[in-house]
């Protein structure tokens, strides 16, 4: 990846919430391609420019209708080329403004590919799947991965974390935009203020 992408996709990571580095990635990638006529480098300006369109609540209900209708066309057509290494490893993943956004994924396989993934998706809602139903050691394992400052939604249904698992998770220095867990304790909501 060239210097100029990979410091525009550095800054879509680095601001998830804003779409302003999105479309000037989508500009960087028009100018870049405009002249080689690459197919799939313009259909994904298109489906960024286009998320990012989304997100305008004075759209008519028209306009929202084919923005919508376009990006599960376009999403359809190549979202799999796009979540790249997500489409063969993660259980389920969406979109958002362009990019992975959500993912459900088995926590193994997450900690294994964990700054891999972080490092091409702006990921907000991780979650994470689990194999039994006890897992007092995860709490530390996802506790202490840095790729999960971004996170605002996590998912931990069914982990079995028990009270040390879920003490780790409170005690986390990388879970400060967490604002919202599928693990309802009154412990996690009153640490991250979190419903």
């Amino acid at each position: 990846m060239p210097d100029m992408e990979e410091s525009l996709i550095n800054a879509v990571l680095e601001s998830p919430r804003d779409s302003l580095p999105r479309l000037i990635y989508a500009d960087y990638l028009d100018r870049l391609h405009a002249h080689g006529g690459d197919t799939i480098v313009m259909a994904r300006c298109e489906f960024v420019r286009s998320g990012c369109a989304l997100e305008d609540p004075t759209l008519s209900p028209a306009e929202r209708s084919q923005l919508a209708r376009r990006q599960r066309e376009l999403q359809s057509s190549y979202g799999a080329r796009w979540a790249g290494q997500l489409a063969r490893i993660a259980a389920n993943w969406s979109f958002n403004r362009g990019f992975v956004h959500s993912i459900d994924i088995k926590l193994e396989v997450y900690a294994a590919h964990a700054a891999a993934i972080h490092s091409e998706h702006p990921i907000e809602h991780l979650n994470l799947l689990f194999p039994e139903s006890h897992n007092p050691a995860a709490g530390r394992a996802i506790a202490s991965m840095p790729q999960l400052r971004h996170v605002r939604s996590l998912g931990l249904k069914g982990a079995g974390l028990g009270s040390e698992g879920l003490a780790d998770l409170i005690a986390s220095p990388h879970l400060g935009n967490l604002e919202r867990s599928e693990e309802h304790t009154s412990e996690l909501q009153s640490r991250f203020g979190i419903s």
